[in-house]
This record gives C-alpha cells, sequence and structure tokens, in this order.
C-alpha cells in the first residue's frame, strides 16, 4: 500500500493506463468500472470494483467496505476517468499538498481541454496559486477533510454538479484561500468531441439544463453558499522552467483561440447556408 490514493469511477472513455505507466510511483489507483463491461481497467488498477453511478456516490460506497484502508492513506484524488495527467504530474501534486501542509490541492486546467470556471485555467508565469476554489474535477484532499464530509454527504442529493460548492462551503475556513492549484503540473480535461459518442456521460442521462435546475432547488435546502472564486497569492515559476514551458503555453493558447473563438465564427455561416438549403428543398 501506498501513501496516497487516486480513486475514480471509470468508463469507456477513461484514461486511466496513464495514470498506472509507472510501477514506481507514490499512489495506489482504485478504479469503480461502472461500464458494464466486467474487467474493463482491472489491468491498471490496484484495487478495483464494479459498481454503477457516478465517483462520489460509488466513493462512498466503497469507504462504506473499507473505511479502515481508506483512511490510512495521506491523501486521495478523486478523479474524473478522462482527465489527462502523467505519473510524474501526479506525484508532484501529491508531494505539493505535503510540502505545503495544503488541505487541497488541485492541477490548473490546459486550454487544450474544456476550461469550466475562468480562474481554473493554467497561467504562464505562475508556478502555483493559492485560491478559495477547487473543482470537482480531480482535486486532492487531504484525508481527514475528505472523511469528515463523506460524513455528512448525500449522494441521493447530489452526485456531481454543484458538489464542489458543497464541500467547499461545508469546510469553510479550514480551506479557505489554503487551496493550492498548480500551474506546472496541470491537467487537460478532453474536449467531448474526443469521447466516444461525442458528449460527456453524465450528459446521456441529465441535460445541463436539468443539472442546474436540480442544483438550484439544492443550494437552499443543504445551505451551501457560493462565493467569487478568487486568487489570493501567485508564486511564480523559476526562469529555466518558465523558459522550457513557454513554447506549449503558446501552442494550447492558440489551439483555444483558434476552437474556441474563430472556428465557430467559421461555421456559423456555413450552418446557417446548409439549413436554409434544406429548408427550400423542404
Amino acid at each position: 500500500m501506498r501513501e496516497f490514493l487516486v480513486y475514480t469511477s471509470a468508463g469507456e472513455n477513461a484514461n486511466v493506463r496513464r495514470w498506472a505507466k509507472q510501477a514506481q510511483r507514490s499512489y495506489d489507483i482504485w478504479v469503480t468500472n461502472y461500464s458494464g463491461k466486467p474487467g474493463l481497467h482491472r489491468d491498471q488498477a490496484d484495487f478495483y470494483n464494479e459498481r454503477k453511478g457516478a465517483k462520489f456516490p460509488n466513493f462512498k460506497w466503497v469507504l462504506e467496505q473499507h473505511r479502515e484502508q481508506i483512511a490510512a492513506y495521506k491523501a486521495i484524488m478523486i478523479a474524473d476517468d478522462d482527465i489527462i495527467l502523467s505519473c510524474a504530474d501526479l506525484d508532484a501534486l501529491f508531494q505539493l499538498l505535503v510540502d505545503k501542509d495544503a488541505p487541497v490541492v488541485v492541477p490548473a486546467f490546459s486550454r487544450l481541454g474544456k476550461i469550466s470556471h475562468d480562474t481554473t485555467a493554467r497561467e504562464w508565469r505562475s508556478d502555483y496559486r493559492h485560491t478559495n476554489f477547487a473543482e470537482v474535477t480531480c482535486p486532492i484532499i487531504r484525508t481527514d477533510l475528505l472523511l469528515d464530509f463523506m460524513a455528512i454527504y448525500d449522494e441521493t442529493k447530489v452526485q456531481c454538479h454543484g458538489l464542489d460548492w458543497w464541500y467547499l462551503s461545508y469546510w469553510g475556513d479550514r480551506v479557505r484561500d489554503k487551496i493550492i492549484m498548480s500551474d506546472t503540473h496541470y491537467c487537460i480535461n478532453p474536449r467531448d468531441f474526443s469521447k466516444k459518442g461525442g458528449q460527456r456521460e453524465i450528459d446521456r442521462h441529465y441535460s445541463e439544463a436539468e443539472r442546474q435546475a436540480l442544483w438550484q432547488a439544492l443550494k437552499t435546502e443543504l445551505n451551501i453558499r457560493s462565493f467569487p472564486k478568487v486568487i489570493s497569492r501567485r508564486v511564480a515559476k523559476p526562469m529555466p522552467a518558465l523558459v522550457v514551458q513557454t513554447p506549449l503555453f503558446i501552442v494550447e493558447c492558440v489551439f483555444a483561440w483558434c476552437w474556441d473563438w474563430l472556428l465557430p465564427r467559421l461555421l456559423g455561416p456555413v450552418r446557417r447556408f446548409a439549413k436554409s438549403l434544406l429548408a427550400k428543398r423542404a
């Protein structure tokens, strides 16, 4: 048993193989296979079970069955199964939590993938930042904090959408402005077009509008308070690291500009023209 744990509920879009490439790593990998395909990802996992459901409900079930084992880890990453992270970056993120005595550590997000919140996009000059927000995608959480939250977590209320606001609201001052976001050891959250069927797994079951409506109803019931996302402090990269990472940072910025701004403006007229042709034929 290693010092840390990466836990995921994994299906057919999973990138677990990347996390398991090195045998010499500081973390175990626990996979809950929700796909319905027996044995999927078993060979990449140190610990494995099969069960339908999202990652936090499935983690709660694992915790109830194996509490003593789970509680022995220093910190646990609860990760979306498709996140792209190397073994070296995972090791570095866990070590950052230990070195800085942080309650929570999260990787920043590359523009090659999806960015859900402006403050989580990786920055050029920053090595890491102190913040008050930890997105639910792949947080590394100190085990005592995680188990404390899981004691009050009700999977019938929130499975994913808004869960980050719930645990941050619950922890309060214990984590506020003490969360560390690494811009050196960042991740890629794959865009939907790269996934099987071209959509997220959750979108097969609930639309974005349905998730938003459910979340708004639950915020008041669970006394969950959202707040402005703030970066309270930045620590600059050493110059050698800045020089090495600059070319890739430029590439990802150009890609994001082309994909998010230029391409929609080019395709818009094409789509409208195609629709008008189809309307005339009809």
